[in-house]
């Protein structure tokens, strides 16, 4: 039996087709382009950057196509377009809340803003974007900055995905200032996501169970459709109906749109009569039998559902339950490892007809069940845990597959960077929640821990986690590691526990940690685990500030990585030794071990370790007061940092390029630097946040 990523067949699933996963993935990348390109590293002159929100406006894209059911509902659309009206004071801000009569779903809240924003499309020349929140249908709703990364490309098709959560703020501001975007934010829970996603010029509509989410906005309440209505959205889906029949239909689903669409698809496809339907739902001993809805026309509607899924083969009928299992939208590769099948677009397409599932616009094909269908899904999987348990230890191997293929093309750098981070950022909820299951599952499953222990190591995912989450996640691999014994596994573990607690700024932790991880790979014999081992240890005392142990430590792992003929390690620690010799004063000692760290990321291609070593290069020029080469130098840090993603480097760089501004006697644009590095530095947990916000209040004194 052969094995991929440390999985066996079995794990994987024999059926799941790897290289179809591989086919998938490569499909994504070539759909996208990057628009920003990145200077080479090797060019003489690299501006300063400026801050993003002094760049010039973006043209927006072409608007996005909106897939909709919908028929007209006269008198909705005239109520939301009162209150986006501009000579209506009650609106706010541009704002209508589209809310469900008594929090019922499936009453046509997201078509309904589909269909305004299609009447208004021509009167918002910045386009239209549309997210959905997950506030209802997910243990993970969206947050403010997995909102932001979906939104700012709907408007701005150049959006760079390396832009850290301030930035991101900025530049969705700079992207819909000025030219009156309409924004549909759908399945909203948490009303103060309102003011940071909505547009700074332009109109907001929001979906939500709620009708009084917006303070001053009262919500324009979606019941179930008028018969005509409903009758009509039955013909749509079932064009063999009569007009009596479709209107006895609509009144036996209750008016309430998704069952129609679902009740009549079923009957086209069926060929069973609307008499015998509305006998069947009006029976009072047939109840809902998987779950209960949160109102009676909710009730209708899971009835109606049991009854298409009646239509259905058991495979089909399992195979649909295992579906809920993604949090909001899922792609092809998702679907793959769920269903063994290399090939599924077909049978996804039969669900989709029968509305069963919405298959959502764009380029690359996603899915995504509505929110009380997926609730239902869900339920029937609980009610046979060990098949859900299955499915997980199907989609856990997929997952780290997908993420790998990711982070394989992102370490390729240049143009290959943007389209896998923006990959990334698509499949980052469900990659939480398979991490979540397999925390959960790793004292009892080795597949579980397996996913453990690869996921918290596949670059670039460290880019998208916050420190907490980072720490979680290594704590899990250091847990599963000493539960299997496995020496190698809890020193690797150790030392990128270590690595997470230095960036959370626990530095007795971090040392605790790299000590342990040390001792083993001293048991081990692993000259190469232990230089790399001493040389975290340095970087701990740097930290610490105790300059004559770091020096001790960075030259003991020098010269083991010499001894084993690591370029790589050498590299790193040529870096830590400069640094040291440079806060000492000991230019050109500095300078000597600084350019042979370049040279060696150079002869590798390490992009990370380039920003890293330019970065201290650069240093060395300030200190001499060079200024203008160290303004350059910096800048083609920071450059590199933002073509990968690296925050906690662009918190860094742009703090020095602060540091240079400020000698300059330019202080407006230290203070903006400093300011995107205090920003950065917050949101990572980074030590460096302290000095950033010092250094901006001495800046703005003087402005």
């Amino acid at each position: 039996m052969t094995t991929i990523l440390g999985f066996s067949e079995t794990e994987i699933g024999i059926g799941i087709g790897l290289a179809a996963l591989a086919v998938t993935a490569v499909g994504v990348y070539y759909t996208r382009k990057q628009t920003k390109q990145t200077p080479p590293v090797g060019e003489k002159h690299v501006p300063i950057p400026q801050s993003v929100e002094s760049q010039p406006a973006p043209t927006p894209p072409p608007n996005i196509p909106l897939a909709t059911h919908f028929v007209d509902r006269p008198d909705l659309i005239a109520k939301v377009m009162q209150a986006i009206a501009p000579q209506n004071p009650a609106a706010g801000p541009r704002t209508a809340v589209i809310s469900s009569l008594q929090g019922m779903g499936g009453v046509g809240k997201t078509e309904l803003a589909r269909e305004v924003a299609r009447r208004m499309k021509s009167q918002c020349p910045g386009g239209t974007a549309e997210v959905n929140l997950r506030g209802w249908d997910s243990a993970q709703p969206m947050d403010e900055e997995e909102a932001l990364r979906e939104l700012c490309p709907q408007l701005d098709h150049t959006t760079d995905p390396t832009l850290p959560l301030p930035s991101l703020r900025a530049h969705w501001r700079q992207v819909t200032s000025g030219r009156r975007s309409l924004v549909i934010l759908d399945n909203l829970k948490d009303s103060g996501l309102i003011d940071r996603l909505r547009p700074s010029d332009g109109i907001t509509l929001v979906t939500s169970r709620t009708s009084n989410l917006v303070k001053g906005v009262p919500g324009i309440d979606v019941g179930v459709m008028q018969p005509a209505e409903a009758a009509a959205l039955a013909r749509q889906n079932c064009p063999k109906l009569s007009e009596d029949d479709a209107r006895a239909l609509a009144e036996a689903v209750g008016y309430l749109p998704l069952a129609v669409e679902i009740a009549a698809q079923r009957l086209n496809d069926s060929g069973e009569s609307v008499v015998a339907l509305a006998k069947r739902l009006a029976d009072p001993n047939r109840t809902a039998r998987v779950l209960q809805g949160d109102t009676e026309q909710e009730n209708v509607l899971l009835r109606v559902l049991e009854w298409s899924l009646e239509g259905l083969s058991d495979e089909q009928k399992q195979r649909w339950q295992a579906l809920a299992l993604p949090p909001g939208d899922f792609g092809l590769w998702a679907v793959q490892a769920l269903w063994l099948e290399e090939d599924p677009v077909d049978d996804l397409a039969a669900l989709t007809r029968r509305n069963l599932v919405t298959k959502l616009p764009g380029d690359e094909p996603r899915w995504r069940l509505h929110d009380v269908l997926r609730r239902f899904g869900l339920a029937a999987l609980a009610a046979d845990g060990e098949r859900e348990q299955a499915l997980w230890r199907q989609l856990g191997p997929a997952a780290v597959a997908r993420l790998n293929e990711i982070s394989s093309r992102f370490k390729q750098g240049g143009e290959a960077v943007v389209p896998s981070l923006l990959e990334l950022d698509q499949e980052l909820p469900l990659l939480r929640m398979v991490q979540s299951w397999a925390k959960e599952r790793a004292l009892i499953d080795d597949i579980a821990k397996k996913v453990i222990s690869k996921l918290r190591t596949i670059s670039p995912i460290s880019l998208r986690l916050s420190v907490e989450e980072l720490v979680s996640w290594r704590e899990s691999a250091l847990s599963v590691a000493e539960q299997q014994g496995n020496i190698t596994a809890i020193s690797t573990a150790a030392g990128n526990l270590g690595l997470a607690y230095r960036r959370r700024g626990d530095l007795k932790l971090a040392e605790d940690m790299h000590q342990r991880s040390l001792a083993l790979a001293k048991t081990l014999g692993s000259k190469i685990r232990i230089a790399k081992q001493t040389g975290n240890l340095g970087e701990v005392y740097r930290e610490y500030n105790d300059l004559d142990r770091a020096l001790e430590a960075y030259s003991t792992a020098f010269l083991l990585a010499e001894e084993c003929n690591s370029r790589r390690s050498v590299m790193v620690q040529s870096g830590n030794i400069a640094d040291i010799y440079r806060l000492r004063g000991n230019l050109e000692r500095a300078e000597e071990f600084q350019l042979r760290g370049i040279s060696l990321a150079e002869q590798i291609g390490d992009l990370a370790e380039q920003s890293r070593q330019y970065g201290g290069l650069a240093q060395i020029h300030f200190l001499r007061g060079d200024l203008d080469q160290a303004a350059e130098i910096h800048g083609k840090s920071l450059s590199i940092a933002e073509q990968l993603g690296d925050r906690a480097e662009q918190s860094r760089q742009t703090f020095n390029l602060g540091n240079v501004l400020k000698d300059k006697g330019d202080w407006a644009g230290a203070a903006e630097h400093f300011r995107r590095s205090l920003a950065l530095a917050e949101e990572l947990g980074m030590p460096l946040a302290e000095g950033a916000r010092q250094a901006l209040a001495e800046a703005e004194a003087h402005l």
